[in-house]
């Protein structure tokens, strides 16, 4: 029940952002709307207010904004409004997605709590002549001190390369890149079921005190000491010494490895404590717009990867299945879990409209600019051909992602 509550709440909340978006903006321009609707098919309910009939709808997947005499718009209204209008929906989406991350960071901005640990200097690579200084503390970055990881992060970007770091034995060390700066991590984690530890009969919480020979004193020390024994030292097995947290005693195993991708199967223990920071409304609105940017740029790389590789589109897309299971998850996880979900699929829902598919937004948006190039409206032959083969496109995508839904989640393959 909780998934068809967060589902009918997401795709409610998105769908009506959306119209609203092209419905003001139609109202903004003075363009006068028929119908304004929240779903499709048959109309549940239906108000008239003034040129314009309310509608909620049947079937939740979307919605439409209907133009009194939709024909000469296409072909009469000026091409600048018709831009707008069709513009006003992803834009709305993705200033949704802007709105709902301010109210994140500004009331439930957190950082790790390991931020507050000492800094330290660590390189996974087992082959750099750096990692001789692996654990070390950073007691200052640039002559200025630091406390813990926070202070550094701090200053460091305020500063620019390269990074003169002193570390606790007064060594100096000059680095280009803050990518091996680290807060210390203890090694204690928290066993995977169905891992190689939990196998080797390791239950529970751990402390890796021993790697084969290794004496373990960061988290980051497990991944090294583990790459190191099985690629450069060519092993296939390695001895790990243990202490089990909950029994306080140590276990000593032998764990098998046919390959060095293999995890032990543990993962750290503190990884979810956060500490609550006040920030200003100022600096919510800062981290939103990195959020946003960074975002974006994924989306954009996702579509980027689906052209590069087709054959990946069938796995990489999800319907109303997906997005029920996952608006469901987020919802159980709490209401900050569910905003960032909400955020992040209103995201995909904006920028996604603007490809140039026919029917989508951008779609639209591609025919007005070849308008705008030929200087008069197209043929109404040549859009409605158009609009056919965007509907077949469409068709084949909601397939594709409802075959999806049902390998992912009913035949679970």
């Amino acid at each position: 029940m909780i998934y068809l509550l967060a589902f009918l709440i997401a795709v409610g909340i998105l769908v009506t952002i959306h119209e609203l978006g092209h419905f003001l903006m139609a109202k903004l321009l003075r363009v006068k709307v028929k119908d304004f609707s929240i779903g499709f098919g048959p109309a549940i309910f239906k108000k008239k207010i003034g040129e314009t009939t309310y509608k909620l709808s049947l079937i939740p997947l979307g919605g439409y904004v209907r133009f009194e005499n939709e024909k000469e718009f296409f072909q009469k209204e000026k091409l600048y409004k018709k831009i707008l209008i069709v513009l006003g929906g992803p834009l709305a989406n993705i200033l949704l997605t802007y709105i709902l991350f301010v109210f994140i960071f500004y009331f439930n901005f957190s950082i790790p709590k390991d931020f507050f640990n000492k800094p330290i200097f660590f390189t996974l690579n087992i082959s750099s002549p750096l990692n001789v200084y692996n654990n070390e503390v950073i007691k200052k970055i640039n002559e200025k001190p630091v406390k813990n990881f926070k202070e550094l992060e701090k200053i460091a970007l305020k500063e620019k390369p390269p990074y003169i770091l002193t570390l606790e034995n007064n060594r100096t060390l000059k680095i280009n890149t803050l990518k091996n700066i680290f807060p210390y991590r203890p090694p204690i984690g928290k066993v995977v079921n169905n891992s190689l530890l939990s196998k080797a009969k390791v239950y529970g919480n751990i402390k890796f005190l021993k790697i084969d020979n290794y004496s373990i004193s960061s988290w980051y020390d497990i991944s090294y000491y583990k790459k190191l024994i099985l690629e450069k030292e060519g092993k296939k097995e390695i001895k790990v010494k243990v202490l089990l947290l909950n029994k306080n005693k140590t276990k000593d195993v032998l764990l098998y490895f046919n390959s060095s991708k293999v995890p032990f199967g543990v993962t750290y223990l503190y990884a979810d404590e956060n500490v609550k920071k006040k920030i200003s409304f100022l600096e919510a609105n800062k981290l939103a717009f990195k959020a946003l940017i960074t975002y974006t740029k994924k989306v954009f790389e996702f579509i980027a990867s689906i052209f590069k590789a087709p054959s990946t589109l069938e796995k990489s897309v999800g319907g109303p299945i997906s997005i029920a299971k996952y608006s469901g998850d987020a919802l159980k996880n709490g209401l900050n879990s569910f905003i960032v979900f909400l955020a992040l699929l209103s995201l995909q829902l904006g920028l996604l409209n603007l490809l140039p598919i026919p029917v989508l937004d951008g779609g639209h948006l591609f025919t007005f600019i070849i308008e705008g190039i030929i200087r008069r409206p197209l043929p109404e032959n040549i859009r409605y051909e158009l609009q056919i083969w965007g509907f077949i496109i469409l068709l084949f995508l909601t397939f594709l992602a409802l075959k999806a839904d049902f390998q992912r989640f009913i035949f679970k393959k």
